[in-house]
């Protein structure tokens, strides 16, 4: 009989290690993807290129560096100093913020005039509108030249809205974050915010314009035929 209690207390015990192991495991298991989904659902890794997207980093295109420009005014351009000349572009797609009368084309990306000296540039790890899951990424520069398209994106709070046409379709956003991103790196980190398609804005943030990079987050409230 002392020998059987014996082994009945051993197994309890051995029992009750393995469930204590066990549960230590599984909650180990689940605070790390629960990390991980955090992170994933806040930043994406632009150097991974799932499909649809452009390219694979955040910075633009700036090898091109003339600063002729074609006369978007004829579509309704009411942004920066336009500069007329004999140049045209083959644009894809608009964008459209009524609230600071911004109203601009954009080159498909990879091709002539996709670049923020001439035009709102698609950067490298964009995805377009169309695309499941997109972020859309579009940088232009800021301050007093005719190139000078996102010069009052600063003045956009939250709620505030951005209209992309693409593709046979209008892309309705709504700003719902902003924040500003030092350039130390050459880089301006992304953010993914939830799970809607994405439009993010990229500019140099004023006054600190040599420091940091405004960065806007717009997200997918509706998308229609047109």
């Amino acid at each position: 009989m002392g020998e059987d209690k014996l082994s009945n207390r051993q197994f309890v015990l051995i029992a009750l290690i393995i469930i204590i192991c066990g549960i230590a495991i599984l909650g180990h298991d689940y605070i790390l993807s629960k990390r991980s989904g955090a992170y994933e659902s806040m930043s994406i890794l632009l150097s991974q290129e799932p499909e649809g997207t452009v390219a694979d980093s955040t910075e633009p295109d700036v090898s091109v560096t003339t600063t002729n420009n074609a006369d978007n005014n004829s579509n309704g351009d009411t942004s920066g100093k336009v500069k007329k000349s004999n140049v045209t572009y083959n644009y894809v797609g608009r964008l459209k913020i009524p609230k600071i009368r911004l109203n601009r084309g954009f080159v498909k990306y990879g091709t002539a005039g996709n670049n923020v000296n001439q035009n709102v540039a698609i950067m490298r790890g964009s995805s377009y509108p169309s695309t499941e899951n997109s972020n859309f990424i579009l940088a232009a520069h800021n301050g007093s030249g005719w190139n000078a398209f996102f010069t009052n994106i600063d003045k956009l709070v939250l709620g505030d809205m951005a209209y992309v046409t693409y593709s046979g379709k209008q892309y309705s956003y709504k700003l719902v974050k902003r924040y500003k991103d030092p350039k130390s790196d050459g880089k301006a980190t992304i953010y993914r915010i939830g799970n809607k398609k994405q439009l993010t804005l990229v500019t140099c943030k004023r006054p600190d314009y040599k420091k940091y990079y405004l960065v806007l987050v717009f997200e997918l409230t509706d998308e229609r035929d047109i």
